[in-house]
C-alpha cells in the first residue's frame, strides 16, 4: 500500500481546479455538455488539460480555460451514462472489498458509491493478475511483470505489464483493451492495489532471446524452445542416436589428420559446456580455434557444419571479419553457450598485418580469453553492468598474422595442408543436413543435464590432478591448461559415447590430442617475443627499412641504423625497436624493451643487455649514438648473405 500512499498524495496535490473540474466531469451530468462547449471554445493560455469522456468508451484531451470555471454548476449528477444505466437495469449488488471498491460480482465491471450511495462506474472492465513474470533479457538480469488478464464483453484479454508500471497502467489498458474505460483514476488505483495483495499470484520465468545454460532451481538448464517460458530461437533439442552416430562418422571421415578432428570437437564440445566448466572451477579453453587454410581448401565449409546446427537459422552465429567489429561483438552476446564462427580471416595490409584487422582479432580473442564483451556505456555516460560470456569461435582465413604474444597464447592453431579435408561425400553430407550435427550436439546436453551432479565435482577434482601430476614442458601456462581441459572433455566425450550406444572410432583419441599439442608447442616456440622481433628485423633489413652499413667507416659518414663488422651486427635500439613497432602498426605488445632485451640475451642473440655509447663522433646525427651488440644469428642465412656481400 505504500506504492498506492504515493499515488494519493500526488492526487492531493494536483491543482484545485483541475481536481474540481475533474470532479463534475467525472459525474457527466448536466454540467458535461457545458464542459465541453467550453472546452471547444476556449483559447486561454491558463488552460489546463483533461481526458473528458465524450462516450462512456472514448476520452478526448480538452483544454479547458480556467478562469471560466466558476461560471459552470459544480454540483454531482448521478452517473447517467448508457454503460450505467445498462448496468442498473441488471440490479448491481455491489460487493465491498478494502479500499471501498465496489466490485460487480457480475462481471460487468468496477463500480464506488458515490454520497447518494449509487454505482459509479470505475472501469467497465473486469481484471486478473495471472501471474507474476520475472522476464529474463540475460542470465543475470531480469525485470518483474504482471501477466494481467482483462475481460470486457465475455472476451479475455491477456497484457504484460512492468512491475513498475503497475500502478499508472490506465492508458496502457485503454490502448491494449479496444471499449475499456477508466473513469477514476484515484479509484482504480484502490483496485489495483487490491489485486496485488492476492497471496495466490504464482511466480513464473520468461527468456526473452537469452541462451545458453542457466540455473534454475540449483541445476544448470540448457535453454530452447523446449522449455516452457523460454522465447527464443534455440530449437528444441531433438535426440536422435542414429543421425548422432551419422554425424560422428561424416565428421571423422572429413578430415584425414586424426589430431585436427580430434581438437576440432573437443573444442566444439567444450564450448557448449563452457558454464559447468567454471563452476567446477575450470577457465575452459579460453582461445580462439583459428582454421588457416588456402582458398577452395574446404575449411569454411568444415566449420560452417559444426555452427548454428541448434538455432532455426544457422547465418545468427556466423559472421565476418569483413563486419565491423560492434557487429561481430553482437554475433558473441547472442551465441552464449554455442560456437561462434568468423569467416575470412584475411589481412590486407602490405606489410601483412593491417590495424583494422589487428584490431577486430585483438578484441575477438580478447572476449574468448576474459570471458566477457567490452564495456558499454549508457545514458549520460554511466557504465552498464558486465556482460559476460561463454561459448567459443572458430575463425578461419588463408593466413594468420596476429603480431602479439597474447594473442597467439589465447589461440588454437590448425594450420591446413591442402588435402586435409576430403572434399567428399562426408563433408557434404554434414553441410546438407544439419539434423546430423543438431542430433549430436542435443544429445551431448541432454547428457550433460543428467549427470550434471555428478559430473561437476568429478571435473573439480580431476582438473586438480592434473595440475598437480601433469608432465608437459609447455612454456606457456595456457598452453598447458587447455591441454588438460581438452583430456577432460575427451573423457566426456567417451563416456558419453558409451552410455548413448555410440561407436568411437579411432580417429578421436588421447595419441591424436597429444600429437596436437606437441604441434601447437612448437607453433607457440615460433611465435614467441625473440621470434616475432628477429622475423621482423630480417624482413626489414632484407626491404632496406632498417639500413646496416657494411663496415664501421661508412657506419660514422652514412644515415644508417647500426653496422656489420664480419663478425657483429651493432645496432641503434631507438631506430630499431621504433621501425619494427612501426612495421607492426603499434600493435606489437611483445615489443616491450626491457623484457625484449632481458630474452634476446639469454638465448645469446644480444651479447651485453647494457647500451654503449659509440666513443667516436660521426658526420650525421645522432653523432655518438647508444649501440647494441648483437650475434649474426639474429638473421637468417639468406640476410646474411646480403650483408655479407656488402663487404
Amino acid at each position: 500500500m505504500d506504492q498506492y500512499q504515493k499515488f494519493w498524495d500526488k492526487y492531493q496535490l494536483v491543482d484545485p481546479i483541475k481536481r474540481i473540474v475533474r470532479r463534475s466531469v467525472d459525474t457527466e451530468g448536466d454540467s458535461h455538455k457545458i464542459f465541453l462547449e467550453q472546452a471547444k471554445s476556449s483559447s486561454s493560455k491558463t488552460g489546463i488539460e483533461l481526458d473528458l469522456p465524450v462516450s462512456p468508451i472514448k476520452l478526448v484531451r480538452h483544454k479547458i480555460d480556467s478562469t471560466k470555471v466558476n461560471f459552470i454548476p459544480l454540483f454531482r449528477d448521478i452517473y447517467n451514462s448508457t454503460v450505467e444505466k445498462t448496468s442498473v437495469n441488471q440490479s448491481i449488488v455491489p460487493k465491498k472489498v478494502d479500499g471501498g471498491v465496489l466490485l460487480n460480482p457480475h462481471g460487468g465491471g468496477v463500480y464506488i458509491n458515490d454520497k447518494h450511495g449509487e454505482p459509479v462506474l470505475v472501469t467497465n472492465g473486469n481484471i486478473q493478475i495471472i501471474s507474476q513474470v520475472d522476464v529474463y533479457s540475460s542470465n543475470e538480469t531480469y525485470e518483474p511483470y504482471y501477466r494481467l488478464r482483462v475481460k470486457l464483453q465475455n472476451k479475455n484479454h491477456d497484457i504484460m505489464v512492468k512491475k513498475s508500471d503497475y500502478w499508472d497502467c490506465a492508458d496502457l489498458l485503454r490502448e491494449e483493451v479496444p471499449g475499456l474505460v477508466v473513469s477514476k483514476r484515484n479509484e482504480f488505483i484502490i483496485y489495483l492495489a487490491n489485486l496485488a495483495q492476492n497471496p495466490s499470484i504464482s511466480k513464473t520465468r520468461q527468456y526473452d532471446e537469452v541462451y545458453g545454460w542457466v540455473r534454475i532451481d540449483d541445476k544448470f538448464i540448457y535453454l530452447h524452445q523446449g522449455i516452457s517460458g523460454c522465447t527464443n530461437s534455440v530449437l528444441p533439442l531433438e535426440v536422435d542416436y542414429s543421425k548422432a552416430q551419422d554425424f560422428l562418422n561424416c565428421f571423422t571421415s572429413s578430415l584425414r589428420n586424426p589430431s585436427y578432428a580430434t581438437i576440432l570437437l573437443l573444442y566444439s564440445l567444450g564450448a557448449y559446456i563452457q558454464p559447468l566448466l567454471t563452476e567446477a572451477d575450470i577457465p575452459g579453453f579460453r582461445s580462439v580455434l583459428f582454421l588457416i587454410g588456402e582458398t577452395q581448401s574446404g575449411k569454411t565449409t568444415l566449420a560452417e557444419s559444426l555452427v548454428g546446427c541448434l538455432l532455426e537459422k544457422s547465418k545468427v552465429d556466423i559472421t565476418s571479419f569483413q563486419s565491423t567489429f560492434p557487429a561481430i561483438e553482437d554475433v558473441f552476446e547472442k551465441g552464449k553457450d554455442r560456437l561462434i564462427l568468423v569467416d575470412d580471416l584475411y589481412p590486407k595490409g602490405k606489410q601483412g598485418v593491417d590495424k583494422e584487422f589487428e584490431e577486430k582479432a585483438t578484441n575477438m580473442i580478447r572476449i574468448l580469453g576474459d570471458l566477457k564483451l567490452r564495456d558499454k556505456k549508457g545514458p549520460l555516460g554511466k557504465k552498464l553492468p558486465t556482460r559476460h560470456y561463454t561459448g567459443g569461435a572458430i575463425a578461419t582465413g588463408e593466413i594468420l598474422g596476429l603480431s602479439t604474444l597474447s594473442s597467439y597464447a589465447r589461440s588454437l592453431v590448425i594450420e591446413l595442408q591442402p588435402g586435409d579435408i576430403c572434399k567428399e561425400d562426408s563433408l557434404w553430407t554434414l553441410s546438407r543436413d544439419k539434423t546430423l550435427a543438431k542430433s549430436f550436439y542435443s544429445a551431448f546436453i541432454r547428457w550433460i543435464e543428467e549427470k550434471q551432479k555428478g559430473l561437476i565435482p568429478w571435473l573439480r577434482e580431476s582438473f586438480r590432478g592434473l595440475r598437480l601430476t601433469g608432465n608437459d614442458s609447455f612454456e606457456s601456462p595456457r598452453l598447458q591448461d587447455s591441454k588438460r581441459i581438452a583430456i577432460l572433455i575427451l573423457a566426456l566425450f567417451q563416456q558419453f559415447c558409451e552410455d548413448s550406444g555410440l561407436a568411437v572410432c579411432g580417429t578421436i583419441s588421447r595419441d591424436a590430442l597429444d600429437q596436437y599439442f606437441i604441434k601447437a608447442n612448437v607453433f607457440m616456440e615460433s611465435h614467441t617475443p625473440v621470434e616475432v622481433f628477429c622475423r621482423a628485423l630480417d624482413i626489414l633489413i632484407s626491404d632496406d627499412k632498417i639500413v646496416i652499413a657494411s663496415s664501421e667507416a661508412d657506419f660514422r659518414k652514412q644515415d644508417c641504423d647500426g653496422y656489420y663488422d664480419g663478425e657483429f651486427i651493432y645496432l641503434i635500439p631507438t631506430n630499431v625497436f621504433g621501425k619494427i613497432d612501426d612495421y607492426y602498426q603499434g600493435t606489437m605488445d611483445a615489443c616491450n624493451r626491457d623484457l625484449m632485451v632481458k630474452d634476446l640475451y639469454k638465448r645469446g642473440l644480444l651479447l651485453d643487455c647494457k647500451h654503449h655509447r659509440y666513443p667516436k663522433d660521426r658526420l650525421v646525427k645522432p653523432k655518438r649514438p647508444y649501440l647494441m651488440k648483437f650475434a649474426i644469428d639474429i638473421i637468417k642465412n639468406d640476410t646474411k648473405e646480403i650483408l655479407g656481400g656488402k663487404n
